[in-house]
């Protein structure tokens, strides 16, 4: 499934990634496909039941290429994470709460 995410944080970005989902193995892992400002994204989530809830770990890989000073650099990649990881959670609730009913 290809996805394109778009923002502003000091400045406009734009990246596409190829997500590729494997339900039998608890794992969606994504590579870059394009973008403006995010150069290359690669990783990926594995999903894995333990007592009581699941393991959720998350790794990723993001190459930021941006006219700016390193400080501003640092702010985008930390406002790219802070933005992205509750919206992931977020879809990850629904889809649970989707497939539960």
């Amino acid at each position: 499934m290809r996805v394109e995410f778009r923002g502003n944080l000091v400045l406009p970005f734009r990246y596409v990634l190829d997500l590729d989902c494997d339900a039998q193995a608890g794992t969606v892992k994504w590579t870059y496909v394009d973008g403006e400002v995010v150069k290359n994204s690669t990783g990926g989530w594995r999903f894995a039941a333990e007592a009581g809830g699941t393991r959720v770990e998350y790794e990723v890989v993001m190459r930021i290429e941006a006219p700016l000073p390193g400080f501003l650099l640092r702010k985008i990649v930390d406002g790219l994470v802070t933005l992205s990881l509750p919206a992931m959670f977020s879809s990850i609730e629904r889809e649970v709460g989707r497939r539960r009913r």
